[in-house]
């Protein structure tokens, strides 16, 4: 899928389509397309036709959500601000399924972003318009970790990372001290939070969600997974886990 939709010229993630044949091809095909050899279909509609429908709107690399199963991001400290590319380019993260697909840094800037956006727009409270950027999150997070975002830090003071908080303890703790499990959850609700409201009419694909994840978190992320996708698109997995087949 993600081979075919990049001759369209939508190709995602940081990598661009860096695969040829070799990579692609089972029989080593020199120059090998596919066109004819791959057909996908959305419910009544053919895969040129929806690519189509996306382009016109400007969205035609939004077709998909890919994250691919080496998702290790062992550290969040952003340094300085920048300006950042629009989520509908899909740029950022794995191209392939081999592909490392590190994009917490880009997602905290794009939600410190959403944060300023709306402190400016509504002329509000810091605590209101924080309440409300990370409210639905948060409420995502609770329902699978023992933990919640407190506040956003600060760059220009150096504290370019996320704090956290657990419900029987006032001390806020960043995200770098966070287990590789709690890490892979925010991680991946955290980057759908940032695209629901414009992926839509989309796939999201997701390899190996259950990484690095106690038996007992992996329902409740899938139900949030579930939750957090619109209702017009589809949710494709790829999983070894026997508590996400019976999710399922």
């Amino acid at each position: 899928m993600l081979f075919k939709v990049s001759t369209y010229g939508g190709a995602i993630g940081a990598f661009g389509n860096h695969r040829d044949y070799k990579y692609h091809s089972l029989l080593q095909e020199p120059n090998y397309q596919p066109s004819g050899k791959i057909d996908i279909v959305f419910g009544e509609d053919t895969f040129d036709e929806i690519v189509v429908r996306h382009s016109h709107t400007r969205e035609n690399r939004s077709l998909f959500s890919f994250r691919s199963s080496f998702r290790y991001n062992s550290n969040l400290q952003i340094r300085e601000a920048k300006a950042i590319s629009d989520i509908l380019m899909n740029n950022d993260g794995a191209s392939t399924a081999s592909d490392l697909d590190q994009r917490i840094e880009q997602d905290y800037r794009r939600l410190f972003g959403k944060y300023n956006t709306y402190l400016e727009e509504n002329d509000c409270k810091p605590s209101e318009a924080r309440a409300h950027i990370i409210g639905e999150l948060n409420a995502a997070l609770k329902n699978c970790l023992d933990l919640e975002i407190d506040n956003l830090g600060n760059i220009e003071k150096n504290q370019g990372t996320l704090f956290f908080k657990k419900p029987d303890s006032d001390r806020t703790f960043e995200y770098n001290v966070l287990s590789a499990g709690e890490k892979e959850v925010i991680d991946i609700l955290l980057d759908l939070y940032l695209r629901k409201d414009s992926y839509v009419d989309s796939i999201y694909i997701i390899d190996e969600p259950e990484l690095h994840l106690n038996t007992s978190i992996q329902r409740s992320l899938l139900i949030e997974i579930n939750k957090m996708v619109p209702s017009n698109c589809q949710i494709w997995i790829a999983t070894h886990s026997i508590g996400f087949l019976r999710a399922l």
